[in-house]
């Protein structure tokens, strides 16, 4: 089996502010539209998961509004992603903390794991 089909059918929502991928940046664009229907569902979403660690929702819409961390785990969330991938700016904790808000643990499992890469003209590492 390929690569390719393995991956077959899998959402990845990849989002990233002032980094290398072009679409990224016109759907954070998007987003950023207060008065577009995912903005104000999402909004509600993150109220809904983080609203209990004192987030108000002003502080929700501004958060949702400008961070790609949180977009991309609240797409996760609901289901409109199966994977995200996270992180090219920043510190890892920032990136955590949201991802842990928001998306959490599955039973049994009390950790999380990331991957680090690194491309060059030389190869990957």
């Amino acid at each position: 089996m390929s690569a390719t089909a393995v991956m077959k059918g899998v959402r990845v929502l990849e989002v990233a502010e002032q980094t290398f991928v072009p679409a990224a940046s016109a759907l954070l664009a998007d987003w950023g539209a207060e008065d577009d229907p995912r903005y104000r569902s999402y909004v509600q979403s993150y109220i809904d998961l983080a609203g209990r660690h004192g987030v108000t929702p002003d502080a929700a819409r501004t958060v949702v509004r400008t961070n790609a961390t949180v977009i991309a785990a609240l797409a996760v969330s609901r289901g409109e992603a199966d994977a995200m991938i996270c992180g090219v700016e920043g510190r890892y904790m920032s990136h955590l903390r949201h991802v842990r808000e928001i998306i959490g643990f599955l039973p049994g499992v009390s950790d999380f794991a990331a991957l680090a890469l690194m491309i060059t003209s030389k190869g990957a590492y």
